[in-house]
């Protein structure tokens, strides 16, 4: 299934996919894979939080199961005072 996904701040460091699927924001998944699965292909260490939304749904969980053409938003948490 393919994917819209944008990362956004220091997410983009992790994106190693060809130019031309950067550009289009298009990525491949298995059918059935989960944002989870998306910051374990991406290499993203698990310690690291990160703000998920997809199609418009804020901050969902690591085990939501994407669909064939979702909207995948990543956002790395940040903090400050």
């Amino acid at each position: 299934m393919w994917i819209q996904l944008k990362l956004y701040g220091g997410l983009k460091q992790y994106l190693s996919v060809p130019g031309d699927l950067i550009e289009k924001g298009k990525w491949e998944m298995p059918d059935g894979a989960t944002t989870g699965a998306i910051l374990k292909a991406l290499n993203v260490p698990d310690d690291l939080r990160i703000v998920t939304i997809v199609n418009g749904s804020h901050s969902v969980d690591r085990e939501t199961v994407l669909k064939d053409g979702d909207i995948v938003l990543l956002y790395p948490l940040i903090s400050g005072g």
